[in-house]
């Protein structure tokens, strides 16, 4: 039965007691994601400028220091590639990567290159820059064995988050030493 369109307190009476207490509220991460996966699907290549251009007009109630500079950066006739907040190493970027994990499912080193690509956008700090990457290509890996297992395995993709630590690539992205490890 569906419960579209139905008040709380129909639901209630029909159904039994409703868990949900205050009203769903959708997040400022949630709207970068589907504003970057709205990019990224219109335009695997141009995605960056599409999601530039979808951010510069987009009302977001956020309470990170990125989205508004890069917003007023990008009205002010800015390029993307240069419009981010070079010190923001916040967590948006890696939050929205989820898509590139999965649009470029065969290809982990191509779906790393992209969400690097799109976090570029509003976060300039190399640890924002790769984390985006680190969690794109770990999901990938983990995508991956979901569809040959039917199942998400968690330790896979924190091992696989491990092994790109310790990557050659890593340290040249971030800037840090090689000895890093979870």
């Amino acid at each position: 039965m569906p419960f579209e369109d139905q008040s709380r307190e129909w639901i209630a009476k029909n159904h039994g007691a409703v868990i949900l207490t205050t009203p769903a509220r959708i997040g400022s991460d949630t709207i970068l994601t589907l504003i970057t996966c709205d990019s990224v699907l219109a335009d695997p290549i141009m995605h960056p400028e599409r999601f530039a251009s979808r951010l510069s007009s987009a009302q977001i109630a956020t309470r990170g220091r990125a989205v508004p500079y890069v917003q007023n950066n990008l009205q002010n006739g800015n390029p993307w590639w240069d419009s981010a907040l070079k010190d923001s190493a916040g967590v948006a970027a890696a939050a929205r990567c989820l898509v590139f994990g999965l649009m470029w499912s065969r290809d982990p080193e191509r779906a790393a290159y992209e969400a690097a690509l799109s976090s570029s956008v509003t976060h300039g700090h190399p640890s924002a820059i790769c984390s985006a990457s680190i969690f794109a290509a770990a999901l990938h890996n983990s995508f991956t064995a979901f569809i040959e297992t039917s199942k998400f395995d968690f330790s896979l993709f924190s091992s696989s988050i491990s092994k790109i630590f310790s990557t050659p690539f890593f340290p040249i992205i971030t800037g840090t030493p090689a000895y890093i490890s979870l």
